[in-house]
């Protein structure tokens, strides 16, 4: 079991090779095809989930957001890293996508789990901790549920 996860957020903004997101999952599909010994995890960022009445992707407001900058590449790679795993069907991987805020912290007591749709909790807020996706993921290892598809979680 692999969990590929972006380390390119810790590097500097003019550092940002976002790329990257799209060519380790293209490396790695090539690497693991027909095996099924292996299972590949990617944590997908939330501008590819589906948002509001139209269900128009949630990277469109970040690109009309006054606040984009570089690291709006990472979110625009990350939706082209979910459409090229979309067409594998040879190799065995899951996704998630987060809320719009990914942050520190601890795990949900209760965690909210969608497919692709960007959640909301009751009190309006669409995120996800550390932990809350950690605990996520090791669910998925466990106890996987989720074949060739992503999902996405929140704090409940």
């Amino acid at each position: 079991m692999l969990i590929v996860m972006s380390l390119l957020m810790r590097l500097q903004l003019h550092q940002i090779r976002a790329y990257l997101h799209l060519d380790l999952a293209a490396k790695l599909s090539g690497q693991f095809r027909e095996n099924h010994k292996v299972r590949l995890g990617f944590i997908l960022g939330a501008g590819s989930l589906l948002t509001g009445s139209d269900q128009y992707l949630a990277l469109l407001d970040m690109e009309q957001s006054p606040h984009a900058g570089p690291w709006l590449a990472v979110p625009q790679n990350q939706y082209h890293e979910l459409q090229f795993l979309k067409m594998v069907d040879n190799v065995d991987w899951f996704g998630v996508s987060p809320g719009l805020n990914f942050v520190a912290g601890p795990p949900a007591e209760k965690i909210l789990v969608g497919k692709d749709t960007l959640l909301f909790n009751a009190a309006g807020k669409s995120e996800t901790t550390a932990q809350t996706m950690a605990a996520a993921l090791v669910k998925e290892i466990w106890t996987p549920a989720h074949h060739q598809e992503r999902f996405t979680v929140i704090n409940g």
